[in-house]
């Protein structure tokens, strides 16, 4: 399976890669994630913009948007680093993506904090978490204050976890639907701690989440927590999935639920397709 990520590329002057309507421009600009500012990250490494446009560069570091099929100057190689950030080096040229405001080019030949970029996922912050190595969604265990990776299909309240982001030092948090995030050693807080927050890793448009210690959260223990490891592992690989609404439908006359099966008065959870 073909994975793709949509996110925002944020520079060192805390602004967004922008693709603008008007000929196809780049630019650095955006203060906040909106379209303009979403890019889809597909393996091997093309960036497309809202616009349904590749992002190129040529030789000589001119850097386009106008592209409407991949071609050798779209092709860009994901460097990761341990701060979380990423570099972007076109594979053509092998020079990296960078600058800042309307001047945007691909040119240096090293990656400096210039040419280094912190994904920011373009998602709904409700989703659902799938692990494709165990084939099993991630879901909370209120009685035991832990996520778990064992759900077969994202169903019910416990298994809708909400991504959240720290703006200040860009990291990421799990949290589940009565707020509580998960921290590294697997427990579930309340406050948001270092131990609670994680650098974002991709791989081949699956995430990985990395603690301060450099250990990995993994759903290959009983419950969710991190291990020392090198690099993730297929355990270690997570799918996000958009989480669709979900109610419980209840007659006004009798005042109960709607329920699957006949003669049962057990609630049911009925997904609603919304409107984009």
């Amino acid at each position: 399976m073909t994975y793709s990520l949509a996110f925002g590329l944020v520079n060192a002057a805390n602004r967004y890669l922008t693709a603008e309507p008007f000929r196809f421009q780049i630019a650095a600009t955006g203060k906040q994630l909106k379209p303009r500012q979403v890019w889809v990250l597909q393996f091997k490494v093309h960036l497309i913009s809202a616009l349904k446009r590749y992002l190129a560069a040529d030789p000589n570091g001119k850097v386009t948007c106008d592209q409407d099929k991949p071609g050798p100057q779209t092709f860009f190689l994901l460097h990761q680093y341990a701060d979380g950030k990423v570099s972007l080096q076109n594979e053509q040229s092998k020079r990296y993506l960078g600058g800042a405001e309307e001047n945007i080019t691909c040119f240096a030949q090293a990656a400096t904090e210039t040419e280094k970029w912190t994904l920011h996922l373009a998602v709904h912050p409700n989703v659902a978490i799938f692990s494709p190595n165990r084939k099993r969604y991630v879901r909370c265990d209120e009685k035991a204050g832990m996520l778990r990776c064992d759900r077969d299909m994202p169903w019910g309240a416990e298994s809708v976890i909400t991504i959240y982001y720290d703006f200040k030092v860009k990291k990421y948090g799990l949290r589940n639907g009565a707020g509580k995030l998960l921290s590294s050693n697997g427990t579930l807080v309340p406050d948001v701690t270092p131990q609670t927050l994680y650098s974002l890793e991709v791989n081949c448009g699956l995430i990985a989440l990395r603690d301060d210690e450099g250990k990995y959260l993994t759903g290959r223990e009983g419950g969710m927590k991190t291990i020392k490891m090198d690099k993730p592992g297929r355990d270690e690989l997570f799918s996000v999935e958009s989480s669709p609404a979900q109610v419980s439908v209840r007659s006004s006359s009798t005042n109960k639920f709607i329920c699957c099966r006949p003669g049962e008065s057990q609630k049911v959870v009925l997904l609603i397709g919304l409107w984009q």
